[in-house]
C-alpha cells in the first residue's frame, strides 16, 4: 500500500483516481431511462480529485513518519553514547568487572 492505493476487493479493480475517471457505465435501454452522463461524470471527477488529494496526503505522511522515525533513532542512539560515557567515567575509566 505504499502507492496509497485502496483495494476493495480482490476480484475488483483498484480503487484510484485512474480507475474512476476511466470507468464506463452501460447505456439505458430506453434513452429517457438512467441517470444523467453529465451529472455522473462530474461526481466521479469530483470522487477522483478527492482520492488524488487523499493519496498525496498519505504520501507526505508516510514520509513524515520515516523522517520522524530516523531522527527518533539518531537521538537514542546519541542518548546510549552519552549514558555509556557518563557511566563509564564513574568508574574511573574502567570497565565493570563481572
Amino acid at each position: 500500500m505504499s502507492d496509497g492505493t485502496i483495494y476493495v476487493a480482490t476480484d475488483r479493480k483498484p480503487l484510484n483516481a485512474e480507475y474512476i475517471r476511466n470507468v464506463a457505465f452501460s447505456q439505458p435501454r430506453r434513452r429517457k431511462d438512467g441517470l444523467d452522463e453529465h451529472e455522473v461524470r462530474s461526481f466521479l471527477e469530483y470522487l477522483a480529485a478527492a482520492l488524488e488529494f487523499r493519496d498525496r496526503q498519505l504520501a507526505a505522511l508516510i514520509h513524515e513518519n520515516i523522517q520522524i522515525k530516523s531522527a527518533l533513532r539518531q537521538w537514542q542512539a546519541a542518548r546510549f553514547d552519552e549514558d555509556m560515557a557518563a557511566l563509564y567515567s564513574q568508574r574511573g575509566g574502567r570497565h565493570a568487572q563481572t
